[in-house]
């Protein structure tokens, strides 16, 4: 017997031997998965599984460097406030909306990079 799951739900499936290779139904979610080989369905997890992880650790990364970004633009506005009421020009509001920006797109990247962790069982 081969044990597997399925890569869309994550339905644990039992397949004979002989079908190693074949594409069934997975009684879960109604879809075609292919029943992995049974000598290297061990393997195979384990690669996919790391791939998956490194897929997560780097979302987290990005996550981390918006969360950085956006900080930094909370205290430019900070810097911005305070030089435009001391009469200076407010020059590092360019900066600003830079940072906000940079942040935003680090954010959605990570995103983006999360659903795919999630999609990779």
């Amino acid at each position: 017997m081969i044990k597997f799951e399925c890569r869309h739900c994550s339905q644990p499936i039992e397949a004979p031997d002989e079908m190693s290779g074949m594409e069934v139904d997975c009684p879960g979610c109604a879809r075609k998965v292919v029943v992995r080989e049974k000598k290297n369905s061990g393997v195979m997890a384990l690669i996919h599984r790391s791939r998956a992880e490194n897929i997560r650790r780097n979302a987290n990364i990005l996550s981390a460097i918006a969360g950085l970004l956006a900080i930094l633009g909370m205290l430019d506005v900070i810097l911005s406030i305070i030089a435009i009421k001391s009469g200076e020009a407010g020059w590092s509001l360019l900066s600003v909306g830079a940072l906000f920006g940079a942040a935003l797109w680090f954010y959605l990247i990570a995103q983006v990079v999360h659903i795919r962790a999630n999609t990779e069982k």
